[in-house]
């Protein structure tokens, strides 16, 4: 099964985010003028946009921070300085208005406009012969439409009725609305203030793998790749691809990487992160970096095929697997290594809960293919894996799903106490603790050094 990414459709997010400030802007200058059930109306609207935004605003920072190079710059400055405006100029002072007129008593103040409705049956021929008075012919398929439906919503159609909402409520709604406003305001300060720091050299090699990975399993690249693989096939004279001929297929590639990058690709190909280290002191562009992870991942599938040929052993899998990479940059994971490496973290596990622990760390290495938490944790109880371990320890998909969220969205390197506790109150994650957050963090960190450990005993 191919990796859980973390995906966002960022055409509707940015619609999204242009809507909800068009629609603040609406409430706050036509409150002098709208009546109490279009305010009511407006507002459960807005709330509940501004509540979907949020989450996907969370999503968005995750995926920012996996990015080698920034390119939701622009858009996370133009929002930035879009929402100080917006909420300055017209979200807070409507608040305000709102709040200081209802302790004046002065909420009966909005209008009360009446309500017609048209006789549907009768209205509609009147209204063909308006719109059409002057051979205008565009809305007849319309209304010929409405006509034709109309007897059958009359027959069926009950209007509903919306009563009045209790001003507790309305008020509930509103600070809703207003808090998370507020949030969105500071989710585009921090994604500003991200694209204005620099990315670790040593960080750079791990982005860029899961840059790679991500492609390669997209359905953009699996058909690239598979492209590429069917190609040299049809133009082979052998049944089966050589050695040979798979190396200068790899010597190929080099005339699509940009130019730009083309002396770090030469130098460190056989070497993520030292290619990673050497692009991070390189200008490129985001358009000559996206063209770099396609040509990686090409050259990575061509190395694991030419690895298979060569080392036909190291290539078998000998361990049962559904969750982890077989391959990372060209090179076949040993299995039964990283059960090993598995089993020092396990020192640190004494209760059910630290396993999420073992699936951050491992994420973190970009070893997993598929990141649900189901599957990871049938994986572990499988009897080639550790399922042999105490009851107290063992786990189910249930376990790991009470921390999904903040401790599966954001790498574990990047935890901050600040966001951790922003994000609880947002979501109302009343379980979630500092101390838990505190606990996991440092088991997470733990667990690295015990796998990292090449002398562990």
């Amino acid at each position: 099964m191919a990796e859980e990414l973390l995906e966002l459709d960022y055409e509707v997010f940015d619609r999204q985010v242009e809507n909800l400030m068009a629609m603040s802007r609406v409430l706050a200058t036509e409150i002098e003028d709208c009546s109490m059930q279009e305010m009511t109306h407006d507002l459960v609207s807005l709330q509940t946009k501004s509540s979907r935004l949020c989450y996907m605003a969370d999503v968005d920072y995750a995926l920012q921070q996996t990015e080698i190079s920034h390119v939701r710059e622009e858009k996370n400055k133009k929002y930035h300085e879009a929402f100080e405006v917006l909420m300055a100029k017209h979200v807070s002072p409507t608040i305000m208005r709102i709040v200081e007129d209802d302790i004046r008593n002065y909420t009966a103040a909005l209008h009360k406009y009446p309500s017609t409705l048209p006789n549907l049956s009768t209205f509609l021929p009147r209204l063909k012969e308006l719109v059409m008075a002057d051979g205008e012919t565009g809305w007849q398929t319309t209304l010929d439409s409405i006509e034709a439906n109309q007897a059958l919503f009359a027959k069926k159609l009950k209007l509903t009725t919306f009563p009045g909402m209790q001003p507790a409520e309305r008020f509930w709604r509103l600070f809703l609305y207003y808090l998370q406003m507020c949030y969105l305001m500071y989710h585009f300060r921090r994604t500003s203030k991200l694209c204005g720091q620099e990315i670790e050299p040593k960080e750079m090699g791990r982005l860029l793998t899961a840059a790679i990975q991500h492609y390669a399993l997209s359905e953009e690249g699996s058909k690239e790749l598979e492209l590429l693989m069917a190609k040299l096939k049809y133009n082979s004279k052998n049944a089966l691809l050589s050695v040979e001929e798979m190396q200068d297929a790899q010597k190929i590639l080099l005339n699509e990487v940009p130019d730009s990058l083309q002396l770090c690709y030469i130098k460190h190909t056989n070497n993520i992160d030292s290619l990673g280290q050497a692009i991070s002191k390189e200008r490129f562009s985001n358009d000559d970096l996206a063209a770099l992870v396609k040509v990686i991942a090409k050259w990575q599938m061509l190395e694991s095929q030419i690895e298979c040929i060569l080392h036909p052993k190291a290539s078998e899998e000998s361990i049962y697997n559904e969750v982890f990479h077989t391959n990372m940059n060209g090179k076949a994971v040993n299995l039964k290594e990283l059960k090993t490496r598995i089993e020092r973290m396990l020192t640190d596990v004494y209760k059910k809960n630290q396993w999420i622990c073992v699936w951050c760390v491992l994420k973190h290495h970009n070893l997993l293919r598929n990141t649900q938490l189901e599957p990871f944790a049938r994986q572990m109880m499988h009897k080639d894996w550790f399922g042999g371990i105490s009851e107290e320890t063992r786990i189910k998909g249930d376990t790991l799903r009470d921390y999904t969220g903040y401790f599966t969205m954001y790498d574990y390197t990047r935890w901050d106490t600040a966001q951790f506790n922003a994000y609880c109150e947002m979501h109302h994650k009343t379980k979630w603790s500092a101390s838990l957050f505190n606990k996991l963090l440092h088991t997470c960190i733990s667990m690295e050094e015990l796998y990292e450990d090449d002398n562990w005993r």
